[in-house]
């Protein structure tokens, strides 16, 4: 795997110094996973992937030192990002599972579970040189959340926000009094200043309404999925980017499908852009060639 690091901080800014009431407690390679403090309960964004379970509950022990895990807040159904539910479900059985009713309905499916696995385990081997039996049966949401609704942790407000696009079931989340918002996917990733990645992969409307919305919030503090912290004065940059960054991908796509390159044609081409040896930090290949088909789809039919 390339020793290159694939994301790429601003000058007098670190990406990983998260704002209060936040701690990053990441494990492994691949997904992020943030706890959020309030004074009487807690939260949990995202809980990354199966491979590296036990170092990840390790983190979330000592961080929560002695507190109640209260809830896990899902931004949407993707291994990355709920591969360890079932382990911290089985540590933190009173934690309530928070996500949009799509993604409940998707978690109960024995062929999402199924694909869950499946790259789980390929991220094992990926990450880990390792096989390793991923479990899917914990994948459960115990709460359906939607457009504005509040989770009160005492101080702190975390308000709802469907935002999709990547998938029908992505959530973002605004902490209140802070503004910090927690962004999903379908408003796209930074890799380093002036390089946004995409992966619109259900429909190409909802992300540019996702960021029409998220770009209305004026939030003090964006946090990009996979990213980390944007400095404060790159938020509105960040937003043109991503406009700008999906006409390209959207232009790029018509093109071949003009040039009359068939669809097989359009994904070697779009693979041969859009990868390289780097990007595994974050993505086994395989993933991403699934995640390209979807891309590809959803622009051809939708233009």
């Amino acid at each position: 795997m390339s020793k290159t690091p694939l994301f790429k901080d601003f000058e007098n800014h670190h990406r990983l110094m998260f704002p209060e009431p936040i701690r990053r407690i990441t494990s492994g390679q691949g997904g992020e996973v943030l706890l959020i403090l309030g004074r009487d309960r807690t939260a949990l964004l995202d809980c990354g992937m199966a491979y590296c379970w036990e170092e990840l509950l390790e983190k979330l022990e000592t961080t929560l030192n002695g507190r109640s895990l209260d809830y896990i807040l899902l931004t949407h159904t993707h291994y990355d990002h709920v591969g360890a539910l079932p382990y911290i479900r089985d540590r933190y059985p009173q934690a309530m599972v928070l996500a949009s009713e799509y993604a409940q309905k998707v978690l109960q499916k024995e062929s999402a579970r199924k694909v869950i696995g499946e790259l789980g385990e390929e991220a094992a081997r990926t990450y880990l040189g390792t096989e390793m039996k991923v479990r899917t049966d914990g994948l459960v949401v115990n709460q359906v959340v939607g457009e504005n609704d509040e989770i009160d942790l005492g101080d702190t407000i975390i308000q709802v926000l469907e935002t999709p696009g990547h998938t029908t079931c992505s959530l973002s989340y605004y902490i209140l009094p802070e503004k910090i918002l927690l962004a999903s996917e379908s408003t796209g990733i930074l890799i380093e200043p002036e390089l946004v990645h995409t992966a619109i992969l259900k429909s190409y409307r909802d992300s540019l309404a996702s960021g029409e919305k998220m770009k209305n919030l004026q939030a003090n503090t964006i946090i990009l999925p996979h990213y980390g912290v944007l400095p404060s004065h790159y938020n509105e940059r960040y937003w043109e980017l991503f406009f700008q960054t999906t006409y390209e991908k959207r232009d790029y796509i018509q093109k071949l499908y003009v040039d009359g390159l068939s669809k097989d044609e359009i994904i070697g081409k779009y693979i041969e852009k859009y990868w390289d040896d780097v990007r595994e930090q974050e993505q086994p290949k395989a993933a991403f060639v699934l995640n390209a088909k979807s891309i590809i789809d959803v622009i051809l039919k939708e233009i």
